[in-house]
């Protein structure tokens, strides 16, 4: 991704409002790893001045995929993490991470196309973002401005709303 991509993206991250978000639904190729990349990276730029707290997995088990940068990130992330009992070397979770620093969270993000699952949460735990399946399943909450943004910066994502039974019933009109 661009410089000027990611700097158009972090601009518009903090013109979020909460009222008006809505889930969207990337349909990611699974062969396109740029792609996969570039949304998380965008997606996640517009959620960053919203975000409290983040969590991720860190699947140390197929490290040897990863770019050299992407295992400096899972490192960074193992580091601010609490170890479990359950865990091994193999597989580490950072937990819910709620005080970070700028660092974490670009080693966060860098990191999430590479996870098997995470998310990131604003005020109240309200859910911003969700990702899984190494980079290939991507959910953000939007507003319709971002969207038409984000669709600006990367025009091959296939954005989809999903939308909760209430927001379903407010665009037809009920109450």
């Amino acid at each position: 991704m661009s410089q000027t991509a990611a700097g158009r993206a972090v601009a518009s991250a903090h013109t979020i409002q909460v009222e008006s978000l809505i889930r969207y639904a990337f349909e990611l190729v699974p062969g396109d790893r740029q792609a996969q990349i570039d949304a998380h990276q965008i997606g996640l730029a517009f959620v960053r001045s919203e975000a409290r707290a983040f969590e991720c997995d860190i699947p140390w088990s197929v490290s040897a995929e990863w770019p050299d940068g992407i295992a400096k990130a899972g490192r960074h992330l193992s580091e601010i993490s609490i170890r479990r009992r359950h865990e091994s070397d193999d597989y580490h979770q950072t937990g819910v991470v709620g005080e970070f620093t700028d660092a974490d969270w670009e080693a966060f993000v860098a990191f999430s196309p590479y996870a098997f699952d995470g998310t990131v949460w604003g005020e109240g735990r309200s859910r911003l973002a969700h990702f899984s399946d190494s980079g290939t399943a991507l959910d953000i909450w939007l507003t319709q401005e971002q969207k038409a943004q984000f669709a600006d910066l990367m025009p091959s994502a296939d954005l989809r709303p999903l939308l909760t039974r209430r927001q379903r019933r407010h665009m037809r009109g009920a109450p």
